[in-house]
């Protein structure tokens, strides 16, 4: 169950990046560029919502519990994407915006993005979700498999702006797999705000987070 505090206006559901939790990616947010992004939130009436994957066998760490939004065949966007991972992450997720429209919020005042493995999630779920109306999508350092069926859904074609950032010097999340999948998601016909951030590994800048929340508050118009 989500609680959701008085006078909330509107919410951003941020997802975790691979091997995080909910709580942690909290921890983090409060410590990025001096916390602006939760203090901006607040001032707004906008809530924060950070759920945790539910643990699963990874692919990429054999023999270990991890919590993943899904598991992979590979790390490379070439590889076979792990659908029935993925789905039931979606389901879970879709039922989190269901709880939150029968909270009284509408989709229209809803933003999901996330982080790394978080965001390729949301990109997932925006493209599933596209008839639902949400106000936007974020992805930071994270990308989606090249032949995802995601991007056949005829509902991706109606899928909600686009916020992309990706770290030039990322060697974990290569900044082309990046590229890649905002031009996918362009070729659908989404607005999508890419750019690289010059000198960044696979993590989240001050500069980036700043400038993301100023492109929350703005798709929630609040």
């Amino acid at each position: 169950m989500v609680a959701l505090h008085d006078g909330v206006r509107a919410v951003l559901v941020f997802l975790h990046g691979s091997g995080d939790t909910g709580a942690g990616l909290r921890h983090a947010l409060a410590h990025v560029a001096g916390g602006h992004l939760v203090h901006r939130l607040r001032e707004r009436g906008v809530e924060l919502v950070t759920p945790s994957a539910e643990p699963r066998s990874y692919f990429l760490a054999p023999g270990q519990m991890s919590s993943v939004w899904f598991d992979r065949h590979g790390m490379d966007p070439r590889a076979r994407e792990h659908t029935e991972s993925l789905d039931q992450s979606a389901a879970r997720l879709a039922a989190l915006l269901d709880e939150l429209q029968r909270a009284g919020i509408s989709p229209h005042r809803i933003v999901v993005g996330g982080f790394s493995m978080g965001g390729g999630m949301a990109l997932h779920l925006a493209l599933r979700e596209a008839d639902r109306g949400l106000a936007g999508v974020f992805a930071l350092s994270s990308f989606m498999c090249a032949s995802s069926p995601a991007f056949a859904l005829e509902s991706a074609r109606r899928a909600p702006p686009v916020f992309m950032r990706h770290g030039a010097a990322d060697g974990f999340i290569l900044p082309r797999w990046g590229e890649a999948t905002a031009e996918e998601l362009r070729a659908l016909g989404a607005e999508v705000d890419f750019a690289l951030v010059a000198g960044l590994d696979h993590t989240m800048a001050d500069a980036e987070v700043i400038e993301l929340t100023a492109w929350v508050l703005d798709r929630l118009g609040v």
